[in-house]
């Protein structure tokens, strides 16, 4: 099952590669997927993300921040993945934040904490996609209990904006950047500036 990861901005791409490593590594037949590297240079970014998200079974992880929930770009691609799969599969993931900060658009949608009880909870959901091809709930469980670490330490190592202590103690420092001068830099110096489109554009694509 391809996992699509929305992210804007150098903390949430930081959490979207977190979890690209690291979901695979708890349900093998997941493949995540994000625009930062799976775009060959020069490709069309809708017709690639639609083409991927088209597949059965599919779903999308939006990477939210205190600082990006409002960025059009990222409102575009979640209403863009909304209009391709089931909306319950397409899963905002909270870091730094909890649900009862989440605004805009994105309130819609079934908001995670990144936190240990709720990706559990996010996990069971892929893993329940799968049917036939899905883990047994206790191998999942053991899966999870072991692998939750390693996706701990790599969020505690991320600098998060007003954190809730949703996913550790430790105090973050993070200089707030506008979510409209986040670029995108992928292989091959390809980059995405000024991803932040028109409010338009997200409206229309919800």
């Amino acid at each position: 099952m391809k996992v699509f990861l929305s992210w804007s901005g150098d903390v949430s791409k930081s959490v979207a590669e977190s979890l690209r490593d690291w979901l695979p590594t708890i349900i093998q037949t997941v493949e995540p997927w994000m625009s930062s590297e799976d775009i060959d240079k020069g490709a069309f970014w809708s017709s690639n993300v639609a083409t991927t998200l088209g597949e059965a079974g599919a779903a999308g992880i939006v990477c939210v921040t205190p600082d990006n929930q409002a960025a059009a770009w990222l409102n575009f691609e979640a209403g863009a993945m909304i209009r391709t799969v089931e909306k319950s599969m397409v899963c905002p993931y909270l870091f730094g934040m909890k649900k009862s900060d989440l605004q805009g658009p994105l309130v819609q949608l079934q908001a995670t904490e990144a936190n240990k009880d709720e990706t559990l909870r996010l996990i069971s959901t892929l893993n329940r996609a799968l049917k036939d091809k899905a883990l047994g709930e206790k191998t999942l469980n053991i899966a999870f209990e072991r692998g939750w670490p390693d996706l701990h330490s790599m969020l505690n190592a991320i600098p998060a904006a007003n954190p809730h202590e949703s996913v550790g103690t430790n105090k973050w420092g993070y200089a707030r950047r506008d979510p409209g001068d986040s670029q995108r830099t992928g292989k091959g110096d390809r980059k995405f500036e000024h991803r932040d489109r028109s409010p338009v554009a997200t409206l229309a694509a919800w």
